[in-house]
């Protein structure tokens, strides 16, 4: 979802429109994408690789556990925590990159709810560079893990 597919007219009706690139996200993922993005706050490399191998599509046989965690944790300990110093595309990159190197592939709905965050990179960076998105990001990711 970006501003391109969102329609209002003058009385202020909203019209969402191009669903082209969907996917459904069932429970268990929505569970590991809340635990991701607080590992990402929290910088706990060690959640996160959990959350990743639990809802990846392959695991092959090389895939070694501690060596992914040191990589997820080198690449959370070098994040920016305001939006100017955040870049969605070099961390995605980066993520993939660890994942494919250590042997796993996520599912779609794994991936698709990550990669949409590059639609809210540029209007968060020009609305709000200070913004410190991974704290305020923590309630409700904490709120729909309670609910899990």
């Amino acid at each position: 979802m970006h501003a391109g597919n969102v329609l209002t007219d003058k009385a202020g009706c909203v019209a969402l429109i191009d669903f082209g690139l969907t996917v459904e996200v069932d429970r268990e993922t929505q569970v590991c994408l809340a635990k991701l993005f607080l590992s990402i706050a929290t910088r706990d490399g060690a959640e996160a690789a959990d959350a990743i191998k639990r809802s990846a599509q392959v695991v092959h046989d090389c895939f070694d556990a501690d060596h992914f965690r040191r990589e997820l944790q080198s690449l959370l300990d070098g994040l920016g925590r305001e939006a100017k110093n955040f870049q969605v595309a070099g961390f995605v990159a980066e993520l993939f990159r660890i994942q494919g190197k250590c042997g796993l592939r996520s599912s779609s709905a794994f991936t698709l709810p990550i990669l949409a965050l590059f639609a809210f990179e540029g209007l968060v960076k020009s609305l709000a560079p200070e913004l410190d998105f991974q704290a305020e990001a923590v309630p409700f990711v904490v709120s729909a893990l309670r609910t899990a």
